[in-house]
């Protein structure tokens, strides 16, 4: 039975200090964010959605609004596995941290995240919809580690914070999920461990 998961990255954000702002709240979208969310709110208006799920940071609440006014029957439910990534280096400038690389979890310790956990969390949720008979195409809205890690692991990559740039060589064009972007998984049976269709789109 086709199960058809939309995930979305949320916008871009107000960020004026241009720091890692990781689970910190009230970073909302920037008016540029909401123009993307908007682009891609009517991209996918046509799709039969059965849901609308979002990670509960501020910024992805309101990407899924967006979606969520083309589809005003469907619920909205926020789901703690589209979360974003558990990092200590949160709340510090960018430019104090250009020297990782975009690796935030090398020598990191519990509670903070490691990819593996990331990924785990990801596959909890897709393992939850194709296990569901009346939520068969649904929007995730998340965050772009989540979405990265997610499409290593279907491409058969290693999921290791240096692969991500490795992304293009998956289909998605951008190196990394644009915001707003839409990357969708297409899987046809309910086998545990079928690999599903990857597409890839920006509005």
């Amino acid at each position: 039975m086709k199960t058809i998961i939309h995930f979305i990255r949320h916008g871009s954000v107000i960020n004026p200090e241009a720091i890692l702002y990781g689970r910190l709240p009230d970073f909302s979208l920037s008016p540029r964010g909401v123009a993307e969310a908007e682009r891609t709110a009517v991209g996918l208006q046509d799709s039969s959605l059965a849901a609308i799920y979002t990670s509960p940071m501020l910024r992805a609440l309101q990407t899924a609004e967006a979606i969520h006014v083309f589809h005003p029957d469907v619920p909205v439910i926020q789901s703690d596995e589209l979360n974003e990534v558990n990092t200590p280096y949160q709340g510090m400038k960018a430019e104090k941290l250009r020297h990782l690389n975009e690796d935030f979890y090398t020598g990191t310790q519990p509670p903070y995240e490691q990819p593996a956990d990331v990924l785990s969390r990801v596959e909890r949720f897709i393992w939850s919809l194709r296990g569901s008979d009346n939520k068969r195409e649904v929007v995730a809205v998340t965050h772009g580690d989540v979405v990265s890690f997610c499409i290593l692991k279907v491409k058969k990559f290693d999921v290791v914070p240096g692969n991500k740039a490795l992304l293009v060589k998956t289909g998605i064009r951008d190196n990394y999920p644009a915001p707003a972007s839409v990357t969708t998984l297409t899987y046809y049976t309910d086998f545990q461990d079928e690999i599903p269709d990857v597409g890839y789109r920006t509005f």
